[in-house]
């Protein structure tokens, strides 16, 4: 009786394994067919006096006298950074105004949208921070990181951490029963 209570637990996982059904092969994609997702997109950008200007995610809710200083007269596409003055990287027929501190202040989509030099501002993964908040070290791991391709850089797992604390981390609550 004692040796047929010790078989039981084997032949109870013999019996287990045995009826499982066989693994199914998985489709594994074919070399080359596997999509990248899309850089994302630069910021919004204009080039005015031969400078480029990002914009900074501010804006302006400053008086106005009406009057254009400027208007982009071109386009030189979302993905692109403009390259000559009065272009943008997100339409043309947009007014500007010469803003305190160096800045350009743009009229975009029914507000002034404060453009802070790009020499002044850095950003990562579509965020964009000034430069006085972000430390050496992570500054010259940008210019590294942005040298990659779109596939390099989802291999890479590390944030700087001057960005990963702009974002706060995305929570849902759990279902209840």
């Amino acid at each position: 009786m004692r040796k047929n209570v010790l078989c039981l637990p084997i032949f109870l996982a013999l019996a287990v394994c045995g009826c499982s059904a066989p693994a199914e092969p998985q489709d594994i994609p074919e070399a080359g067919s596997v999509e990248v997702s899309e850089l994302p997109e630069k910021p919004l950008m204009v080039m005015v006096d031969g400078t480029v200007y990002v914009d900074s995610g501010r804006r302006s809710t400053a008086v106005r006298c009406g009057v254009m200083d400027g208007e982009i007269t071109s386009d030189a596409g979302r993905p692109e950074e403009p390259s000559e003055d009065n272009q943008s990287n997100f339409g043309t027929g947009f007014g500007y105004q010469y803003g305190p501190d160096g800045t350009i202040e743009v009229f975009y989509k029914d507000e002034w949208c404060i453009f802070e030099r790009r020499d002044e501002l850095v950003w990562y993964e579509g965020q964009v921070l000034s430069r006085e908040v972000v430390s050496d070290e992570t500054v010259e791991w940008l210019e590294w990181y942005n040298s990659l391709t779109r596939e390099e850089q989802l291999a890479v797992s590390a944030v700087p951490p001057e960005f990963a604390e702009s974002v706060p981390p995305e929570t849902k609550d759990a279902e209840v029963e």
